[in-house]
This record gives C-alpha cells, sequence and structure tokens, in this order.
C-alpha cells in the first residue's frame, strides 16, 4: 500500500459477487471514485445454499482498481444463526482487510444495516472512526421495526458522518428523530459511459425500462399494465426491459397479460458498458417504482439525454421539471398511458446537453471524488 494515504475498509451490506454480479453496483462506484487517492479494501459476506467444498470460502478479486475480499458461508435453517455467522465472517474480512492495509484510519459503512452496525461494534472495540453511507428504501416503506430502527439509530448516531444518498432520503431519516452530521452525497454517474448519443431517428420509439423487476418495490405488475395498454394504442411503441433478476417471474406477468414480443423485449443483467449503450439508443426511459431512494436509472437517463416518464416516490423522482420529462403520481396507471403519450409526441423538444450536464454537475465522478476525500480528511484518524 503506498504511504501518505488514508487506509480505509469499506464494509459493505451489498456489493457485487458471484451469486449476485449487480448487487450493489453503486456501492462499488462509490469505492472506485476514489480508489486513485486512498488505500482501500471493500469487505462483504454472502449466505449460500449452493455446497461449498468447506464451511465457507475467500474471494479476493479486484476491479477497476478496487481490491474486495467476499466470504461465501453456508445459509443456516434458523436466521438467528444465519445472523451470528454474518457476523463472525465480517469479523473475520475485517481482520483480513486490517493485516493488507496496516494501520487503519476510517471505516466507511455502506448501508447502515448491516453494515453501519457492525462498524459501530468495530468502533468500540478498536477506536477506529467509520462514516455511514445509506441507500436502503427501508426507511420510506414504513414497516422499520423497533429493534431495526433502535439499531439504525445507534449507529448513525456514533457516526462520524451520515451520508444519504439523497435530500429526500436525509429528510425521511431526519424524520425518525436520528441525530448525526448528515451530508447528502450521491449515487455515481459516470459521464464516460452515460452521455448523450444522437441515433438514426425511425418510426419506432424506443422506450427503456431498468431495474431489479422486483414488483413490490418497482412496482412492475402496474408498468406492465402499462405496456399493455400503450402497445394496443400506439403498436409503434416498443418497450425494452432490463432486470438483473427476477426475470422468470417478470416473463409470466408478460404472458399473462399476452403482451407480444414484438412491442416489448425483456434482457436478463449485463455490464454497465452494455447497459449505457442501450440507454443512448433509447428515445425515453420508464420509471414505475413505488420506493426509490435516488434511482440510479434515473440519473443514468438523464445523463444520456433522454427524458422519463416517472412516479414520484422518493430520490430524484421528486424532481418535477418538465425539462427532464413528465411525473406522475405512485401507482397512476391512468396518467402514466397519458405521460407516456405526451412525451413521445414532443420529443424532439427536450434537451440532450441540458439533461446531461444537470446530472453530471451533481453526481459526476470528479464531484462525488471531491465530496468523498474531503469527508475522508474530515473524519479520518491522523495518517
Amino acid at each position: 500500500m503506498l504511504k501518505g494515504k488514508l487506509n480505509i475498509i469499506h464494509i459493505c451490506s451489498w456489493y457485487p459477487n458471484k451469486l449476485k454480479p449487480m448487487d450493489g453496483n453503486f456501492v462499488h462506484k462509490h469505492i472506485a471514485s476514489t480508489i486513485h487517492d486512498v488505500n482501500a479494501i471493500a469487505i462483504a459476506v454472502y449466505e449460500t445454499r449452493s455446497s461449498l467444498k468447506k464451511i465457507y470460502s475467500v474471494d479476493e478479486t479486484e476491479k477497476d482498481g478496487v481490491k474486495s475480499i467476499i466470504i461465501y458461508h453456508r445459509m443456516r435453517s434458523f436466521m438467528i444463526l444465519n445472523i451470528l455467522f454474518r457476523m463472525y465472517y465480517y469479523i473475520k474480512a475485517f481482520e483480513l482487510a486490517r493485516k493488507k492495509l496496516g494501520q487503519v484510519h476510517l471505516i466507511h459503512a455502506h448501508v447502515t444495516l448491516f453494515a453501519g452496525v457492525f462498524s459501530y461494534l468495530q468502533a468500540f472495540l478498536t477506536g477506529i472512526p467509520y462514516i455511514i453511507s445509506e441507500h436502503s428504501t427501508i426507511y420510506r416503506q414504513n414497516n422499520i421495526s423497533s429493534l431495526k430502527l433502535w439499531l439504525a439509530r445507534l449507529a448513525i448516531s456514533k457516526s462520524r458522518a451520515f451520508l444519504p444518498v439523497s435530500s429526500d432520503l436525509n429528510n425521511t431519516v431526519r424524520a425518525f428523530n436520528i441525530r448525526s452530521k448528515h451530508t447528502v452525497v450521491p449515487n455515481v454517474i459516470d459521464g464516460k459511459f452515460f452521455y448523450p448519443q444522437e441515433h438514426e431517428k425511425t418510426e419506432k420509439i424506443k422506450i427503456l425500462h431498468v431495474s431489479t423487476l422486483d414488483d413490490n418495490t418497482k412496482n412492475i405488475s402496474g408498468m406492465l399494465r402499462v405496456i399493455q395498454t400503450v402497445t394496443h394504442k400506439r403498436p409503434n411503441i416498443q418497450f425494452q426491459i432490463i432486470g438483473e433478476r427476477n426475470i422468470a417471474k417478470t416473463k409470466r406477468m408478460i404472458d399473462q397479460l399476452r403482451i407480444k414480443e414484438a412491442n416489448l423485449e425483456l434482457l436478463g443483467p449485463m455490464c454497465q458498458e452494455d447497459i449505457s449503450a442501450y440507454f443512448r439508443a433509447a428515445d425515453c426511459f420508464l420509471l414505475f417504482s413505488n420506493h426509490e431512494t435516488f434511482s440510479v436509472v434515473l440519473a443514468e437517463a438523464w445523463s444520456c439525454g433522454i427524458p422519463a416518464i416517472y412516479s414520484n416516490c422518493g430520490g430524484l423522482t421528486n424532481l418535477d421539471d418538465p425539462r427532464l420529462g413528465v411525473q406522475v403520481g405512485k401507482k397512476d396507471e391512468t396518467a402514466m398511458v397519458k405521460a407516456i403519450f405526451k412525451v413521445v409526441d414532443q420529443l424532439e423538444t427536450y434537451d440532450p446537453m441540458f439533461m446531461h450536464q444537470y446530472i453530471q454537475q451533481q453526481s459526476g465522478v470528479e464531484t462525488i471524488r471531491n465530496k468523498l476525500l474531503s469527508l475522508y480528511r474530515d473524519c479520518a484518524l491522523p495518517s
């Protein structure tokens, strides 16, 4: 490790891994934004039902300059055992990272439950300060248990800084009377991949959706009913859906609604380079979620200079700016159908460079890098 740089361990509740390659990809991008300025290792732990040769396995990898230690362990029959073993393997991963880095100046936790709570325990035991980035929708769904709320309040209040990814998430957390030094640090949108690109205009209008396809948070069933209505009335509108997971379930819903393949293309997980190409080739973007804390995909769409039709459900979706597209209420399928037709009929009026610059000014790599480095310097032990 290079001398004179801060040594940071990133404790991740979610992180890209062999079981879920897209899990927490936004966490990886946060870490990668400062990787040339600090010495850092990301750690994560995942339970698996797949057979392992041993009780657990350690996977050490490097991507985009970010070194990671991911431990996989066998899933137990009882939840309490899984929690205890997860804690044990986070300790093991933490110690492995600590040996590689030497003195650790700061812990950066990504998502309060579980990583933030673990970071609080490590800070108590080792004296290493920690900060927390928050991405979770759990505060917005109003179903956080008393125990989880108590743990979150404890971990956040003892952190050197709490970094929600949007002002909306910040306000939601504050409503629970959780006190800390709050600083909004948005997700990273890399302008090297997400930029406007002219493409040949045809009679076909391409509308893109990208998500985990989780119906509870992304309202996939409602979106598909909207697509059914839109394509019945305007067959020249073609939808493309890229899903990180839940592909089979989504395919069954599509079949039940009898949406034709000519009108809807369902695609599986793909890398950032491939996804960005679909964004740049699309005419507009569709988001009909129930909950969002930031909405990386909405920011990526705007960074590619395409307008969006989106539900007001938190994070960036709270923006109601006609220069960015059309906002509708959550679950309002009638309004969503009308909004799609409205955007499609006025595509030529949108300014791609305005949308691109709007996002890059607040979420570009350099912007986030500078914010994080400033926080690291303020919160870390002296190097």
